[in-house]
């Protein structure tokens, strides 16, 4: 049985301990509903421990995220950025939307935009809502500046989206799904096909329940991410600027 820990045989740089980056959040109206702004900034540095922890097994470097700016939006702003239909929000168009709504965060960009939504996704094609989604993200799109951006359902808050948030950084930072395979835009991207990381085993990439290692990434996913942040500017990786 493979192990869940990541493979003494992959690449590494040994003296590349940690990769930080900085990650925005933006909480919709929904979400930070009945909240005071002391209470969405407590609950969100909780929310982004429980998934930094999900990161603590990636190694060499250690991909870690550091909450920079938490923005609580209201109804008329997300009007410019989230695309709504019939009540769902439509996450591929909603993120196509957000490059324009970055703009103004143009001082100390992050590297991540991540957007909490207390509203259900639902992706529509050929007129059809599909309601089987909680969050997107574009694989690879973390450290750039026109699709460093994903979202995630979060409701109750009881942290019912860490999951889905760790999910989608992981997609941002260079993982396909559990089974899928190489992203060809990505130099030196493997994908997910080897026979330990199938979708059935459950990992936090693939879509089906595995007990305990829906909190492990599988050895194909960590092996992509490192390759991802192999692929950028170290020096991107270590600046970090606080602005709650």
């Amino acid at each position: 049985m493979a192990s869940l820990l990541t493979p003494s045989w992959m690449w590494f740089d040994p003296h590349w301990l940690e990769a930080k980056q900085e990650v925005s959040i933006i909480s919709d109206s929904e979400h930070h509903k009945g909240m005071t702004r002391e209470q969405i900034c407590a609950y969100v540095v909780v929310f982004m421990t429980a998934v930094n922890m999900r990161f603590d097994q990636t190694s060499y470097p250690t991909l870690q995220f550091r909450v920079v700016q938490i923005v609580t939006t209201t109804e008329k702003e997300e009007k410019s950025f989230l695309q709504m239909h019939n009540g769902y929000v439509e996450p591929e168009v909603t993120l196509k939307k957000m490059f324009n709504f970055t703009r103004q965060y143009e001082v100390n960009y992050p590297d991540l935009f991540v957007v909490l939504t207390g509203r259900d996704l639902a992706t529509l094609k050929n007129g059809y809502l599909s309601k089987s989604i909680a969050g997107m993200a574009l694989v690879g799109g973390a450290c750039t500046t026109y699709a460093n951006y994903a979202i995630a359902e979060d409701r109750g808050q009881v942290y019912l989206g860490v999951h889905f948030v760790t999910h989608e950084l992981g997609h941002s930072y260079g993982c396909v799904h559990d089974g899928e395979g190489r992203a060809e835009y990505i130099p030196g991207h493997r994908g997910s096909r080897d026979p330990d990381c199938d979708p059935s085993r459950g990992f936090i990439m693939s879509y089906l329940e595995g007990g305990i290692r829906k909190f492990y990434f599988s050895r194909c996913c960590m092996q992509d991410m490192r390759n991802f942040l192999s692929n950028q500017p170290k020096k991107l990786l270590q600046r970090i600027h606080f602005s709650l």
